[in-house]
């Protein structure tokens, strides 16, 4: 049976993420099924969720998914 959680409980539990704190601007990292960006971003000082995978849009070998607190706080099916 399918259970309610929410994104950053599911990249949690796979990949290991967490809740951080910007240091510097951020653009959320998600991509919805119709293959748009989400537009929200987290400024210095706000909370994110860094998801612990890496980003393949990413130009460093460090670069992970971050999401912005609207996304990671979103209810999906695991």
């Amino acid at each position: 049976m399918d259970q309610l959680m929410t994104r950053a409980d599911w990249y949690a539990q796979h990949s290991g993420g967490g809740w951080r704190t910007a240091r510097t601007a951020h653009r959320c990292d998600r991509v919805g099924r119709d293959g748009l960006r989400c537009m929200g971003r987290m400024a210095p000082g706000q909370k994110y969720f860094d998801s612990n995978q890496h980003n393949q849009r990413s130009s460093s070998q460090w670069g992970t998914i971050k999401l912005c607190e609207a996304c990671a706080n979103q209810e999906i099916q695991s």
